[in-house]
């Protein structure tokens, strides 16, 4: 197994925090693999709300565009991924194993499962 990408979240509410936060500990077992990471500095990449003005002034200031997913209404100009609300997990996950086949294939193997 690899060692997972770390993941951090930034806006949302609740629920859909919680529900990030299962479909991440699902995905544990795959190839590339996922977990949630508690600070933004320890975070490999970003799934951000894109109608959050705080989260996304956030990733801005860091420079994590490029390495963000953003979900909402509309992303900001140079983001690397977007998709509209209701989030479908399977889209998120998707859109960071293009990014993680991107920017670091020497971690995962040449075909995504």
């Amino acid at each position: 197994m690899s060692v997972p990408f770390r993941i951090h979240v930034l806006g949302f509410s609740a629920f859909e925090r919680n529900a990030l936060a299962s479909y991440f500990r699902l995905a544990a077992n795959r190839t590339p693999s996922y977990q949630q990471a508690d600070a933004l500095r320890d975070a490999d990449f970003l799934v951000v709300d894109a109608d959050h003005a705080d989260a996304v002034a956030t990733a801005l200031a860091e420079g994590r565009l490029e390495g963000a997913v953003f979900i909402g209404a509309a992303p900001p100009d140079g983001a690397a991924a977007w998709m509209m609300r209701p989030i479908d997990p399977l889209h998120v996950l998707r859109e960071l194993d293009a990014m993680v086949a991107a920017r670091a294939p020497q971690r995962v193997p040449p075909t995504l499962s």
